[in-house]
């Protein structure tokens, strides 16, 4: 029987906004806190059926600080936070021009996983907007791997339509997959 990857590893999904917090709202009316909790949802039921011990911050249309996402992350001990997101422009940028997915991370491990998660998004025909190393509010304050997923562009009509569609979900939740099991798979 081949070696579980995940075996040993913690996992918190985290489902970016949520109650009073909306993050962006699309032009259709969309929002992204109910598309994160649904792309959240789908990766770590892939996770769970892998094999994986992994948790969701949240379940349904709840209102979280910050603080109380790691805080729950922290006390169950999870090695990598993954943080599902999607993303929006500034009131004054072109919504037609900013398009894409984008891998967000906050020191040189993470910055690996961002390498082995990108060229999955990219298969669903996103464009690459970036794989961006920053520092991240919880990579100064926790020992976890901090990654950060912005799936698409809600602000995008194109890509709006894209968050819209479960088939389209479900891979963008597949394509996170993917990458965080080829990275743990050569974490040695």
């Amino acid at each position: 029987m081949a070696e579980n990857p995940f075996d040993n590893l913690i996992f918190s999904v985290d489902a970016g906004h949520g109650g009073d917090e909306l993050g962006a709202v699309g032009a259709t009316g969309l929002l992204e806190k109910n598309v994160n909790l649904n792309y959240a949802v789908i990766l770590y039921n892939l996770l769970k059926d892998a094999g994986a011990e992994v948790y969701l911050t949240r379940k349904t249309d709840t209102t979280l600080t910050l603080k109380s996402r790691f805080d729950f992350a922290e006390s169950k001990n999870s090695h990598i936070f993954i943080w599902c997101d999607n993303n929006s422009i500034e009131a004054n940028a072109n919504p037609i021009r900013v398009k894409g997915t984008s891998v967000f991370a906050a020191n040189p491990l993470g910055k690996r996983l961002a390498g082995f998660t990108l060229p999955h998004l990219l298969k669903l025909g996103l464009r690459h907007f970036g794989e961006i190393q920053e520092s991240l509010y919880a990579a100064r304050r926790t020992g976890m791997l901090v990654f950060l997923v912005e799936g698409a562009f809600i602000s995008n009509p194109e890509d709006e339509m894209l968050l819209m569609d479960d088939k389209f979900l479900f891979g963008l939740a597949n394509a996170v997959f993917y990458g965080i099991r080829d990275f743990v798979k050569n974490r040695k």
